[in-house]
């Protein structure tokens, strides 16, 4: 997931690179970064800071979200932007493309139209010949027409003139099914760390005494709250006289009457506060601090 939201991260910069002109980074970026070259052709170096090795890396996403919308055509990139059907023309073309057609790789669809014309050579392939059929689909770009609009995927698959960091995330990240208690852990009016515990919890994630004795830790197996048993998840949170006790109590107040939809609420809430406090307690018992939590008592 980290991972995930630092690509969101870089590929936002990358849209700011194209799309925001004014701002105090892409003139640094572009006065001493780039220094009047293209973004896709720039290379790899020590000088480079993470940040940019990172954007960097991304290039071959990049093609897949953003598209141009030609307008002038003076900062659209003929061969690595995506300007036609065809998708970035580095590809279409080849590596090779720009050479046989007489252009650099970093020339701008706006170096092959002459007096409001497309001026390219003769194709010398059959994929050349397909794009310059395709280029007599579409309108050469004009300086009347304004400056050149970027697009962004949505995750509907549409592209709009905006970035959204949520729309991004959904096609970055591994969608996976919903687990029938997620509702239970997440809600929006519980307390963060008391959900992150129960996530723990219920994933069989927390450091308890028997999963400490598979790392390899010489340590004893018995529930540090009522010594009675293996300290699993299971007898922990539910076989433990102890939080036997934490449980009868809670449940008996609150599941005298059918509960209310707020009752639900307030179920959930002491469902996540009952697992935060006996884990709480179980650790606060752990030598060298013997100490307890009485919070419990208060809810």
């Amino acid at each position: 997931m980290l991972v995930e939201f630092a690509m969101v991260f870089q590929l936002k910069l990358i849209w700011n690179l194209f799309t925001n002109a004014g701002s105090l980074w892409v003139a640094w970026v572009n006065g001493n970064i780039l220094r009047k070259k293209s973004f896709w052709t720039l290379q790899d170096s020590l000088r480079l800071s993470r940040t940019i090795k990172g954007m960097i890396s991304l290039r071959q996403q990049i093609a897949e979200f953003i598209q141009c919308e030609m307008r002038n055509s003076l900062n659209i990139s003929f061969s690595y932007d995506t300007w036609t059907t065809h998708g970035p023309l580095i590809n279409f073309i080849g590596s090779n493309g720009p050479r046989s057609l007489r252009m650099r790789k970093e020339a701008l669809v706006v170096e092959v139209v002459r007096n409001g014309e497309w001026r390219m050579p003769g194709a010398r392939s059959e994929t050349q010949q397909q794009l310059m059929i395709t280029l007599t689909t579409i309108a050469p770009p004009q300086n009347l027409n304004g400056p050149d609009v970027f697009l962004w995927r949505r995750n509907s698959g549409s592209f709009e003139n905006t970035f959204s960091s949520k729309d991004t995330w959904e096609q970055l990240r591994v969608h996976s099914p919903l687990v029938p208690w997620n509702k239970v852990v997440w809600l929006k009016e519980g307390v963060p760390r008391y959900s992150f515990i129960l996530w723990l919890a219920i994933k069989g994630r927390l450091p308890t005494r028997d999963r400490l004795r598979t790392w390899g830790l010489s340590i004893p197996t018995n529930c540090v709250l009522c010594s009675d048993g293996i300290e699993t998840h299971d007898h922990l949170f539910f076989k433990c006289s102890f939080s036997a006790r934490v449980w009868q109590s809670f449940a008996s107040r609150i599941w005298r009457n059918p509960p209310s939809a707020d009752a639900v609420v307030i179920a959930k809430l002491l469902l996540q506060s009952a697992c935060y406090m006996i884990w709480l307690e179980r650790n606060a018992r752990l030598p060298p601090s013997p100490q307890q939590v009485p919070q419990y008592k208060q809810l």
